[in-house]
């Protein structure tokens, strides 16, 4: 059975299409990525068309389509005359958190926060036997979300796209004052400018991240004592927040926590495919589902773009012993190879790398990509060091092999990657096993073979305010723009000195 997953309505962002062939997710593509507009809410035509190519498939083959959200959008074109399910918001990002996590047979709490989808902004569901079952919704008034957005928005930032930011300018400030203000007040987003008062912008989002972490964690205690759990998959904005997630994952009971790689409304796609294949087979079991789904970057259309765009290039009997030697010289490379990560992380595939142990390259990596002065940038670490440099990581956790929460770091990463670790000791690290990337790790081996050191920086291969590169093309624009010192395109080597 083949099921197309679209989300797309109108005032919503990040529309995307997926693709579902017997239960497998195959292919997913968010239209920002198409259109090159940031988190575009257009109806996902490109998107679409970009998946069912990755699928070898027409739009005449598809069984089933399937809509994220009441308020959805039509589907158009061919797909206007296929069978249409329409699967509720909090139900599609439960379902896109659930049936691809690895959890399987067992029994698992699924949570959900956004800001707001169809009336409500979180739910939770018991995840058993392949099927979801709800438990609670929870009303639009006093969303967390909305919350964290109307601040984002005080503090001059926009909201829906800087929430991120706020949590990175929370580790500068002091959250007593805000926080003792937000608890004391029963709507705090309806008397919000007085309740900021004159407080430092640094002040103010460090009472915000400490009020959304006491607040969440309350109500993940809550639901997990009335539906009997251990074991909590998690999707919605709201888990975008990696302190966040770093603080449920310590909450007492928690065993086992998968956080889904497109958390946000770009998942939302998947999670209707998803709901809608167990719904008419009664039932999906839970299987890991992989995380490169989209467009990929091979031999062939690398050597194209560099040919159309004239820009030399070597191809290296032993490309990863090369790009560690630039690494460890104090190089900054920009990696895209393969099919583009599903979600808003980098996971090696369009990634910027560059070593951790001068915490001035994060000035260097701010001014060429246009980014924020105050925001940490992230580190890939080669999964059997990670225990030394993040001791309170233990094998088996999933959420860190997609960036999706943070540790405290140890000395050890103090010492070795500074550039890596945030103003308050945590970093958000990508933990990487041979398996998950093979080429990447390949890179980060070398590396640690030339220097000691098995991490370097991973950020993702973008300019501020657009979207990751999806194409081999895109990728020689964006290197050239950003002046990185060097690019892997596909199996070739791109040295900005020999242009």
């Amino acid at each position: 059975m083949i099921i197309l997953g679209i989300h797309s309505h109108p005032g919503g962002h990040n529309a995307a299409a997926s693709l579902l062939i017997n239960g497998s997710l195959v292919a997913s593509v968010e239209e920002e990525r198409m259109s090159r507009i940031k988190g575009d809410s257009a109806y996902p035509a490109g998107a679409v068309a970009e998946v069912l190519s990755l699928g070898g498939l027409r739009a005449q083959e598809v069984d089933i389509v399937a809509m994220a959200g009441l308020a959805c959008d039509e589907p158009q074109g061919l797909l206007a005359d296929r069978v249409c399910h329409v699967i509720e918001h909090q139900h599609a990002h439960a379902a896109s958190a659930f049936y691809a996590s690895s959890f399987g047979d067992d029994r698992v709490g699924v949570l959900t926060l956004d800001g707001e989808g169809d009336a409500s902004s979180g739910s939770a569901w018991v995840g058993a036997r392949g099927c979801l079952r709800n438990v609670a919704y929870l009303p639009r008034h006093n969303s967390i979300g909305l919350l964290y957005a109307a601040v984002t928005r005080h503090l001059g930032f926009i909201a829906g796209r800087h929430e991120g930011k706020v949590l990175g300018l929370a580790a500068f400030g002091s959250p007593a004052h805000f926080l003792s203000r937000l608890a004391a007040h029963p709507h705090p987003g309806d008397a919000l400018k007085d309740l900021c008062g004159d407080l430092p912008r640094e002040d103010i989002a460090a009472g915000l991240q400490a009020f959304a972490e006491q607040q969440v964690c309350a109500w993940v205690q809550q639901q997990m004592a009335a539906m009997g759990v251990s074991k909590l998959a998690l999707a919605g904005d709201v888990f975008a927040n990696v302190k966040l997630n770093q603080r449920i994952q310590a909450l007492p009971g928690v065993h086992s926590l998968y956080v889904h790689p497109n958390m946000g409304d770009g998942g939302l796609a998947s999670g209707a495919a998803f709901a809608v294949h167990a719904r008419l087979q009664g039932g999906l079991r839970p299987e890991l589902a992989p995380v490169y789904l989209g467009t990929r970057i091979d031999r062939a259309n690398a050597l194209q773009a560099l040919q159309k765009f004239d820009v030399a290039f070597e191809e290296p009997v032993n490309l990863a012993q090369a790009v560690a030697q630039l690494l460890a010289q104090g190089q900054v490379i920009a990696r895209a190879d393969g099919k583009m990560e599903y979600g808003p992380r980098a996971l090696g595939n369009r990634t910027v790398m560059a070593a951790a142990h001068d915490p001035h390259i994060n000035q260097w990596l701010n001014q060429r990509l246009a980014r924020t002065e105050f925001m940490p940038f992230a580190p890939v670490i080669l999964q059997e060091y990670a225990p030394a440099y993040f001791p309170a990581w233990v094998a088996g956790q999933l959420a860190a092999r997609y960036m999706t929460l943070t540790y405290d770091a140890s000395e050890l990463a103090k010492q070795h990657i500074p550039a890596a670790v945030h103003v308050d000791g945590t970093a958000r690290p990508q933990v990487l096993g041979r398996a998950d990337n093979p080429g990447y790790h390949d890179i980060l081996t070398a590396y640690q073979g030339l220097t000691g050191i098995p991490s370097v920086i991973n950020t993702s291969f973008n300019m501020h305010e657009e979207p990751i590169v999806r194409t081999a093309e895109e990728a020689i624009r964006t290197f050239q723009r950003a002046g990185l010192d060097a690019l892997v395109l596909g199996p070739f080597l791109v040295r900005a000195s020999a242009q």
